[in-house]
């Protein structure tokens, strides 16, 4: 009769055995799992293949991958340490920008740095096409440099965010309706800025452009060019825009000589309407008119007395009949006033004659007509004291 052979065996489902209890070369059977197992020496293994178990001190494929013994929990993944072992490990919701560096040069999707990110060099070169570039949450980048032939559709730097230099080199494009900069000093290398870009070269602009500055609760201020009047104008209180003076033309359409002195070494003018110019420091040139109605003696011209020192007088005497030209020098002191009259040509009849005299504030010239109606037309040159 033969005898029967019993291997190790076991009917606790989950029990495996180990070096300790299974030398080199025996078999341990499970034989509620149906597992089948030996051992060479250093560790135990199972023979052929089971969809139920397979649980041992240590897995090992090829001597390349040692996996875990044990699974890990929810939600984590598989990682290796790079020298062919296995772990279980929390998956890393958020990389910083510098690991996603560390692992590729060139990142082409959009970039999002959110959260207590540092990111110490961002950069995007060549021919790159990036949908956004977002930075927002307590984030740190301190370069981010954008060169080549690159598009960006946006640049968004957002919350508790300090981008300390943000460097483009090549042509920068953006594009929205606001651009907005805050800062406490802009600083532009280029010499000119153009504005109204937009409008081709073949179009006359049809809009004004210029500077406009906020000053909070008070008027804004601005300085534009204005395309109705084809000039540049200004204003100071958001309301009333005045033309920049350009020329003599401008300021005499202005009025705004009306209280001030003009100093120019060439002027170029189709019409000059002055009353008073000062020729140097010493000489006064006006001009003044007068009408009269009756054959009373009445003042045509008074200056202040104690402005000028003499006076030279060319007068116009005219009628419906007849015209008057002479010329009047005029001296004073301190309380006799002198007049000489000469060169008195006339069409016809002696239409006027003329005096002087003086009260303590002025120097009257003084018309006595010798008929009605008698316009009078005066220039007068004083030197001042």
């Amino acid at each position: 009769m033969s005898s029967k052979i019993y291997i190790k065996r076991t009917s606790v489902s989950g029990r495996t055995p180990n070096t300790t209890n299974l030398n080199t070369g025996e078999l341990a059977l499970n034989m509620t799992d149906g597992v089948m197992f030996s051992s060479n020496g250093s560790s135990v293994f199972e023979i052929g293949a089971n969809v139920t178990l397979f649980s041992a001190n240590s897995v090992t494929i090829n001597n390349e991958y040692s996996f875990p013994t044990h699974d890990g929990t929810a939600g984590q993944t598989l990682i290796t340490n790079g020298s062919g072992g296995l772990s279980f490990a929390n998956i890393v919701s958020v990389d910083t920008i510098n690991d996603i560096l560390a692992r590729t040069a060139t990142i082409t999707s959009d970039i999002t740095l959110q959260g207590n990110t540092t990111a110490n060099n961002i950069v995007v070169v060549g021919e790159s096409q990036l949908a956004d570039v977002i930075v927002t949450g307590n984030t740190t980048a301190n370069n981010l440099s954008v060169s080549g032939n690159t598009e960006l559709d946006e640049v968004i730097i957002t919350g508790n965010t300090a981008a300390n230099n943000l460097v483009v080199e090549g042509d920068f494009t953006v594009s929205g309706n606001i651009t907005y900069i805050d800062s406490t000093e802009l600083n532009i290398g280029t010499n000119f800025i153009n504005l109204n870009t937009q409008v081709n070269s073949v179009t006359n602009s049809p809009f004004d452009a210029g500077i406009n500055i906020n000053r909070g609760a008070l008027p804004n201020t601005s300085i534009y060019f204005d395309e109705t009047d084809d000039s540049w104008k200004f204003t100071n209180n958001g309301t009333d825009y005045y033309k920049i003076i350009t020329g003599l033309e401008d300021v005499l359409q202005s009025n705004a000589i009306a209280h001030s002195t003009i100093e120019a070494n060439n002027i170029t003018a189709n019409t000059i309407d002055i009353n008073v110019v000062n020729i140097g420091n010493n000489i006064i040139n006006t001009s003044n008119s007068a009408t009269t109605s009756t054959l009373t003696t009445a003042i045509i011209d008074s200056y202040p007395k104690q402005n000028y020192s003499s006076s030279q007088y060319l007068i116009e005497v005219t009628t419906g009949s007849g015209k008057q030209f002479s010329q009047i020098n005029l001296i004073y002191d301190a309380s006799d006033i002198y007049i000489s009259e000469f060169g008195r040509i006339s069409t016809n009849n002696e239409l006027a004659t003329f005096s002087a005299n003086m009260n303590s504030t002025h120097v009257n010239l003084l018309a006595t007509p010798q008929s009605t109606n008698l316009d009078i037309k005066i220039h007068r040159t004083t030197v001042t004291n």
